[in-house]
């Protein structure tokens, strides 16, 4: 797809939670883990699972998260057109790339400012254009830029941003694209003894 653009472009919502309450009204790691199983990237990118360690054990490390929505909104025209599976790939692709790369980089940068924070990405890792190196069962090449989803933890990134952030996540219909994607990413935020 060329010339795929959004002049619109975006909309940020944000809301905090404690992870005691996200983990008791969002999260379901073994629900969560067979919808991975059934994604082609499962057991194929370092930010997907299957894990080394128990996600549950990974969110307990923290006290609060930040949930951070942003709306991605294609243009009219984009929107009037009827398209293909892969073509609606390719235009999601497209619009959210920059603005999650955008997002990416601001949310590392908030770690830097708070110490023993971590953000969660907005959904898969894609730092590496060649590929990720699980494949070869290789070491991540940027274990400190590589971050792990949400979703990829077992949070309900559906039913949280209903709830928290009061917005619906649209998806294509008949062709036909929705009115904006969402990009969804958290920061977890340390205790104050951490």
């Amino acid at each position: 797809m060329e010339d795929v653009k959004s002049k619109e472009c975006c909309e940020r919502t944000t809301a905090k939670i404690t992870v005691a309450q996200f983990l008791e009204n969002y999260v379901d790691v073994t629900q969560f883990l067979e919808y991975c199983k059934a994604c082609p990237n499962y057991d194929k990118i370092w930010s997907c699972p299957p894990y080394s360690f128990d996600a549950m054990d990974f969110w307990h490390k923290y006290e609060t998260l930040e949930l951070i929505g942003v709306k991605v909104r294609p243009d009219e025209s984009l929107r009037a057109g009827t398209y293909t599976r892969e073509q609606l790939g390719e235009i999601y692709e497209t619009l959210v790339f920059e603005e999650k790369r955008k997002l990416s980089v601001e949310l590392l940068a908030r770690e830097q400012e708070i110490p023993g924070s971590l953000f969660l990405s907005a959904g898969s890792c894609d730092i590496c254009p060649e590929g990720c190196t699980r494949t070869g069962r290789q070491p991540c090449r940027h274990l400190d830029l590589m971050r792990y989803s949400v979703e990829s933890l077992g949070g309900n990134v559906q039913k949280a941003v209903r709830n928290l952030l009061h917005i619906e996540i649209m998806w294509p219909q008949n062709g036909k694209l929705p009115a904006y994607f969402m990009l969804v990413a958290g920061l977890l935020l340390p205790g104050k003894s951490s």
